[in-house]
């Protein structure tokens, strides 16, 4: 059998609470083949209560982005601000990882450029996604 993938999750708060919570029930009613393994947001001492109760899941929860990115994860789910998703993603690229970005990829076609070029050189595939419904 194969194994689900493992997904490291980058936001707690705003948009991504609630795609969080999507991901939750999609893996909890077998929708997703996906281990949510670990976790963190930009500001991460926000989210106290949202923290502990994904600890206490048995998710990693991290206090930066880079200490995710060293996790053993297959890939990265990025419904950060807009302004993070060129960033985050070369982050990620550089580390090895799979990106699923928030809609849009990128605020500029220079960025755009940029994403297409790490995504040659790391060999790792970038999905731009919207709103999932499940």
């Amino acid at each position: 059998m194969k194994q689900p993938l493992r997904l490291g999750f980058v936001g707690l708060g705003g948009y991504a609470s609630p795609m969080l919570d999507t991901l939750l029930g999609g893996i909890q009613r077998g929708v997703f083949p996906i281990e949510l393994h670990s976790v963190c947001d930009p500001e991460p001492f926000r989210y106290p209560q949202r923290m502990d109760s994904l600890r206490s899941a048995g998710v990693t929860v991290h206090l930066s982005y880079q200490t995710l990115l060293l996790d053993d994860i297959d890939a990265v789910y990025l419904p950060v601000p807009i302004h993070l998703h060129t960033p985050f993603t070369l982050a990620a690229l550089a580390a090895g990882k799979a990106v699923l970005c928030e809609k849009p990829i990128a605020g500029t076609l220079d960025e755009i450029d940029q994403l297409q070029a790490a995504e040659a050189k790391y060999k790792k595939p970038v999905l731009e996604i919207g709103r999932a419904h499940v």
